[in-house]
């Protein structure tokens, strides 16, 4: 009896410390899984995110094939919409359009080895990589390029913005105004037959190389604002 007495207490002891170490370890597998599914779910995210872009926000030479097909994406961006007056200035790394939280007061609690596989997790790269970067002309409704004016590459830029804008909004809801202080080499007559460069019934084409035209269609906007 004395010698069961004795050997009570440690049985009782090991039992309960393995089987807290068996607890532990549950405890710690099931918290690696549920830390997986939510790595999981934010790769998720950032290929849905990746793909909606990839798809929204095409390229000029894309654009240029929607207007040659007369696919029905032409126009389709109207006035009311999120997206209109959004243009892709070129690729990039964006970072994922997401608010990732982690309750401090929860993590606290935890051990060191689970600590680690959290801030594994806040580390993760959350960044959109090699993706189109987008601009909202709408939010940042004046916006400027200064560049040099003998720059071939910049007005071939500028000319994928105005594709853009051509290919997914329709003259009722957008127009553009030329005002051109140096034409001499036509270089930007092409911007003539856009149907955007008209007023809607026709009689004035908001194209201007000289100073008298750039009057007429300064008065015409001008009454169109007081109005």
């Amino acid at each position: 009896m004395l010698t069961g007495m004795m050997l009570t207490p440690i049985f009782t002891r090991r039992y309960e410390k393995k089987k807290r170490k068996k607890y532990e370890r549950d405890r710690q597998e099931k918290y690696r899984e549920y830390i997986q599914t939510k790595t999981d779910h934010i790769d998720d995210v950032i290929i849905e995110q990746r793909k909606t872009l990839l798809a929204n926000m095409i390229s000029a030479e894309e654009c240029q094939k929607l207007v040659m097909t007369k696919n029905r994406r032409v126009w389709e961006r109207k006035i009311e919409e999120h997206d209109f007056l959004t243009v892709r200035l070129g690729t990039g790394d964006i970072p994922l359009n997401a608010d990732v939280a982690y309750p401090e007061e929860e993590f606290a609690m935890l051990e060191n080895d689970l600590m680690e596989i959290i801030e594994d997790l806040e580390k993760k790269s959350k960044t959109l990589r090699n993706v189109p970067v987008s601009y909202s002309m709408r939010k940042k409704n004046i916006s400027a390029l200064i560049v040099d004016d003998e720059n071939v590459r910049i007005q071939d830029y500028v000319k994928t913005l105005i594709m853009q804008l051509v290919t997914f909004h329709s003259p009722e809801d957008l127009k553009f105004v030329f005002l051109m202080n140096n034409n001499k080499e036509k270089k930007w007559n092409f911007a003539k037959k856009i149907p955007h460069v008209w007023s809607n019934n026709k009689d004035i084409r908001f194209f201007a190389d000289n100073y008298d035209d750039m009057q007429e269609i300064s008065m015409y906007l001008g009454e169109i604002l007081r109005k």
